[in-house]
This record gives C-alpha cells, sequence and structure tokens, in this order.
C-alpha cells in the first residue's frame, strides 16, 4: 500500500514539475491552455525552415492552418465586403457590425502573419469577437503581402484604408468622428504606423490606438524575448527575423 502511495506521490510531483516547467517564463507565467497551445506549435514549427522562400504553396498551407485553427466563428449581425481603391491595386475590406443600429465607432484592423501571411479569412473569428465585445463597427483589411510587396506597401494600403473610412464609413453604419485603429503582430506595428502617418499628414483624426503584441522592433534581436524566448513558445526569433527580412 505504502508503494503504491508513493508511487502515485511521484507521478503527481512529475505532473505538478512538468506544467511548472511549461507555463513559467521569465516575463511571468502563461495559463496551462495556453502553454499546451505554445508547446504544440513549438513543436510543429521544428519543422519549418524559416529560410526557405515564401512561396504561394507555402502561403496557401499556413491559411489553411489558420483558418482552422481559429474555430467556429462566433455569431455576428452582419459582414459585408468592400472592395476600394487602394494605391496601386484594388484593396478589399471586410465591415462586421454588431448591432442593427444607426451609427457605431469604427475599429479599423489590420491582422498579423509576419508581414507575409494572413488575410481576411485568417482572422474571420477574431474581427467578429472584436466587434462584438467592442461593440464596434470593425473594418478588417487585406492589406499586400511581403515579399511580393515589400515595405511601404503594407503601410501605403492601411493609410489608404483609414482615408476610406474616414471619407466613406458614415454610409455603411460607422461614425467617422469615432475611428480607432488595431492590429495584432506585424498588424500592430501598421495600426501604429498609421497613427503616425495621419500625424505626419494631416489626418484623419485617430480616436485610439490599440496594438496587441505588436510587431515593433526590427533589431536588438540579443536582447530581451528575443533572447530569452527564442524558441519553445510558439514564435520563434529566427521567424521574426526571416519576417523583417522579407
Amino acid at each position: 500500500m505504502l508503494t503504491v502511495i508513493a508511487i502515485l506521490l511521484a507521478l503527481i510531483i512529475s505532473l505538478a514539475l512538468l506544467v511548472y516547467r511549461w507555463t513559467v517564463t521569465p516575463y511571468g507565467r502563461l495559463t496551462l491552455n495556453s502553454a499546451i497551445t505554445a508547446r504544440k506549435y513549438a513543436l510543429l514549427s521544428c519543422f519549418i525552415d524559416d529560410d526557405a522562400p515564401i512561396t504561394v504553396e507555402r502561403r496557401q498551407r499556413a491559411h489553411s492552418a489558420m483558418i482552422k485553427g481559429q474555430g467556429k466563428p462566433v455569431s455576428i449581425q452582419r459582414t459585408q465586403d468592400q472592395a476600394i481603391n487602394g494605391p496601386e491595386s484594388e484593396l478589399a475590406l471586410r465591415l462586421y457590425s454588431p448591432a442593427q443600429v444607426d451609427t457605431l465607432p469604427v475599429l479599423l484592423f489590420f491582422h498579423g502573419g509576419g508581414f507575409a501571411y494572413g488575410n481576411l479569412d485568417s482572422h474571420e473569428n477574431l474581427c467578429r469577437k472584436l466587434a462584438n465585445h467592442s461593440h464596434h463597427l470593425v473594418v478588417a483589411v487585406d492589406y499586400r503581402l511581403a515579399p511580393e510587396n515589400p515595405f511601404p506597401a503594407a503601410i501605403e494600403d492601411a493609410y489608404a484604408a483609414l482615408l476610406w473610412v474616414a471619407g466613406n464609413i458614415s454610409g455603411l453604419g460607422g461614425d467617422p468622428a469615432q475611428v480607432s485603429v488595431a492590429g495584432e503582430s506585424a498588424g500592430g506595428n501598421l495600426a501604429a504606423a498609421v497613427a503616425m502617418m495621419a500625424r505626419d499628414r494631416g489626418g484623419p483624426g485617430i480616436k485610439h490606438q490599440i496594438l496587441l503584441y505588436p510587431m515593433l522592433n526590427a533589431d536588438h534581436f540579443d536582447e530581451g524575448t528575443h533572447r530569452d524566448l527564442a524558441t519553445g513558445f510558439m514564435i520563434t526569433t529566427k521567424s521574426i527575423v526571416s519576417f523583417w527580412r522579407a
């Protein structure tokens, strides 16, 4: 009996140590669910060659995985696709309205993906949740991707979308006097860039800037989280360097 108890105790302690090791980082603890997700993608990232060229086929596979990984889209009042004139080509937008009301504040959203991946479909569920929880009319932007369209293509597309929203959103249920910008990862970079472009180019006015784990620094890869969390946490430092290079 004592042997069985000792074995069970050893298993419990081992499991606790494993959970601790998985969830603790130099910058705070992850939830168990987040840790499992991070480790799962970290394992998959071992099979990805960050130095390989970003091809159409590789991007299609990535987008398929991103779409499947976001889960079943939550319900929302209304969505609408919109095409506008971009700096060099047609620019696709998608509008998410959480309620059937005349006027809503507007959230212009830029998806993540290292400037090289992502589209309207890959972040569909996130945009629906943002619209529902913030009670904003969310406008997602399908900006041009690198490396086919290097800097400054993406930020010029982002600014063109801001100009269009300011001039046209009132006819689609949005308030042009209450426009905010938001983005996650590479999209956080675009949101920050657009805010500075609006400042330097004399508008349009931006009410809020919301940056979700933004990709802002293109250097210092031997410091901070780039050094301490270089591998094992979903996105590797090597992959971030390859995104900036693109």
